[in-house]
């Protein structure tokens, strides 16, 4: 994701210092996770409301664990790590508008979500990049500026260098579960998601009308 990110920052014509600071700061991006159990970050089914404040929580861990980072590099790791599940219709974790922070903090959830989609997670498939860039297409104006939604399709459809992050990425969580399985830890399940901000891609939970989770279908989680 932290290369993807980095790809991103450098089309929206960021220099490539700041762009390797970005690439870093989405590296870290979910380091507060750390402090959540892995039974919650690693649940195949829905998640509880406690599960869910759990979850949110691991923003503020992240930007305090990063809290000595010196400079404007601190700064960069730490706003990315408390406000990358921030919307720009203000309906993400804390109720802020995404537009109100530096664009590190956008390219990064978008680069996330990108990612959450396109690659096998315990609580779902992987869907085609074609899906997902549908996905994140029908979000621009809520999740994502429409601007910077359209700047990243453009990349990934020209970057094949995009294609095959993806692919390395999920051909390593393949060994990785081929490994658990060796070991009798079990493997992931595919199905259908509960979760709300299931990758940072559900907008709520209220009413559990939670979207499937499988590689077919054009808008899931």
């Amino acid at each position: 994701m932290a290369c993807i990110a980095e790809l991103l920052a450098l089309e929206c014509g960021i220099s490539s210092l700041m762009a390797k600071r970005i690439r870093t700061a989405a590296y870290l991006h979910d380091i507060g996770k750390i402090m959540i159990p892995a039974s919650i970050i690693n649940k195949p089914g829905s998640l509880d409301a406690l599960e869910l404040e759990l979850i949110k929580v691991h923003t503020l861990f992240g930007a305090w664990l990063l809290k000595n980072v010196k400079g404007n590099f601190g700064e960069v790791v730490r706003t990315t790590a408390h406000y990358h599940h921030e919307w720009v219709d203000s309906s993400g974790y804390w109720g802020k508008c995404l537009s109100e922070f530096p664009v590190y903090v956008e390219i990064t959830a978008l680069a996330d979500v990108f990612v959450a989609c396109a690659v096998e997670r315990p609580y779902k498939q992987a869907w085609p990049v074609d899906d997902t860039l549908a996905f994140i297409s029908d979000r621009a104006g809520a999740q994502f500026t429409p601007r910077m939604a359209e700047i990243f399709t453009s990349l990934v459809q020209r970057d094949e260098r995009i294609p095959a992050i993806i692919n390395n990425t999920q051909a390593n969580i393949l060994t990785e579960n081929a490994c658990r399985e060796k070991k009798g830890g079990g493997g992931n399940t595919a199905g259908t998601c509960g979760r709300e901000k299931c990758g940072a891609i559900h907008k709520s939970n209220k009413d559990n009308s939670a979207m499937p989770c499988q590689v077919n279908e054009s808008i899931a989680a």
